[in-house]
């Protein structure tokens, strides 16, 4: 290991590869990133715990606003319709479609509201310098909250509904939009300030204990790094427990927020398998469905596919829009699978080619892996606003379910997915090549250039 440098502060492990990374304190505009995989593991934000404990009592005003005020209205010919976002999934449960309803409540109300109450409680604990076991409960909750949360695809699908309706009538925005909007610019400044900030924040205060390594570490042993532990959901960093504790499945807890350590996620690649493959089975009926239909006085219902819908988006004019479907609600999960499918074999059948190029596409198919919801919640809200008895209606399709069921289950395989297992395997190849043979073991020292232009 090279000699740390003067200006260095700590030692982290990189959750993404697991290289140890020297980190100093960061001005502004800067960001750190690992040197091997490129994951970003600290960026200078340059709030106070107070400052962002104002930008969330500004959130639960917006909030409280959204909940209580409607996103819009439409008229068409004297007959006014308006919904909130409580109302269309109150429309959505009341029509039988139960499942889409559930996915709605869960993703745009019951989750954002988490993140905004766990943060919240996160930061009040560190400014008051008080209550750690509050502050340790919240701060494992954010990131999960944070993944569900779903609010600014709710409100992308808003605008396009509205697009959708000014062929059929006047639209009047209403105060829940307005605020909808705010809030989800809020939220996004919160996001920010991820969880290993809030940790990080809370270890300065003498709340939680530190998780960095020993500056001066011991290296010879070419096995060194199976030495520690980082715990999944906090970072900390512990010595690893005895090998006879392993095998007996006795894994401790992590000593700073309790959850259980492992040196890799347990069944990865067989739980993202199954994931995967069942998000595919979803995504064909998907497909082939109408998610949803439209009827009028004068006209027997038509059935639209997600497909047929783009196609009309785009004949109407609205060919931006159009765009923004077809690659949120058709090009996205595709992409995921591809991505998914190809990082799952590139592991199990040693296809490495370009690690870090893999990294970056996995990093890249958990941002976007949400987006595909969209067109769930545009179908919601089109069926909650038009519903005029004998003139006009649209029912939510088969397919919304079954299209918002497949999302559920391409974004747990990513969740499940383990990155570090890209470079185990790109270790492995790396010490095999260096050792000569085909079938070498695991070995986590770095390896030479020579290595490297042989895997």
């Amino acid at each position: 290991m090279p000699p740390v440098a003067d200006d260095i502060e700590r030692l982290e492990v990189c959750s993404q590869c697991d290289s140890v990374v020297g980190l100093s304190a960061l001005q502004k505009g800067e960001t750190a990133c690992c040197g091997r995989c490129g994951h970003e593991l600290e960026r200078f934000h340059g709030w106070t715990p107070r400052q962002l404990l104002a930008v969330c009592l500004t959130a639960w005003i917006m909030l409280i606003h959204v909940l209580a005020y409607p996103l819009v209205t439409l008229d068409v010919r004297g007959n006014l319709q308006s919904t909130s976002i409580w109302e269309s999934i109150l429309f959505a449960w009341e029509s039988g479609n139960m499942v889409v309803g559930w996915m709605t409540f869960l993703t745009a109300v019951l989750l954002p509201v988490s993140e905004l109450a766990v943060i919240t409680s996160a930061l009040w604990c560190i400014s008051a310098r008080a209550y750690p076991r509050v502050l340790v409960w919240a701060l494992r909750a954010v990131e999960v909250a944070r993944n569900w949360n779903m609010l600014a695809v709710f409100l992308l699908g808003v605008l396009v509904a509205l697009i959708k309706l000014t062929t059929i009538g006047q639209l009047d925005i209403g105060l829940g939009l307005v605020s909808m909007s705010v809030l989800v610019v809020l939220l996004a400044v919160l996001a920010r300030v991820d969880a290993h900030t809030l940790w990080r924040m809370a270890e300065e205060k003498g709340l939680v204990p530190q998780s960095h390594l020993p500056l001066h570490i011991d290296t010879a042993d070419p096995r060194w790094h199976r030495k520690f532990l980082i715990c999944h959901s906090c970072g900390m960093v512990h010595s690893a427990p005895q090998e006879d504790l392993q095998a007996q499945g006795r894994m401790p807890a992590c000593t700073r927020c309790g959850a259980t350590l492992r040196h890799r996620k347990k069944h990865s690649l067989a739980r993202c398998w199954a994931l995967l493959i069942t998000a595919l089975v979803f995504y064909i009926p998907a497909n082939l469905l109408p998610i949803m239909a439209t009827g009028t006085l004068n006209e027997p219902p038509t059935e639209h596919t997600i497909l047929s819908g783009v196609v009309d988006l785009y004949r109407s004019g609205s060919w931006g829009i159009a765009i923004v479907v077809f690659v949120a609600s058709l090009a996205v999960p595709v992409i995921k699978f591809l991505v998914l499918g190809w990082l799952l074999l590139s592991i199990q059948f040693k296809w490495l080619g370009n690690v870090a190029q893999n990294a970056v596409l996995f990093r890249a198919m958990e941002l976007i892996g949400q987006w595909s919801m969209l067109d769930v919640f545009v179908v919601v809200l089109l069926a909650a606003l038009v519903h005029f008895d004998g003139l006009m209606e649209v029912k939510i399709g088969a397919a919304a379910w079954s299209f918002g069921t497949m999302v559920v289950f391409t974004m747990l395989a990513a969740q499940h997915f383990d990155p570090r297992l890209l470079w185990d395997a790109y270790d492995e190849a790396c010490a095999d090549a260096q050792n000569g043979n085909t079938a070498g073991t695991m070995d986590r020292s770095p390896p030479t250039e020579e290595a490297r232009e042989s895997a």
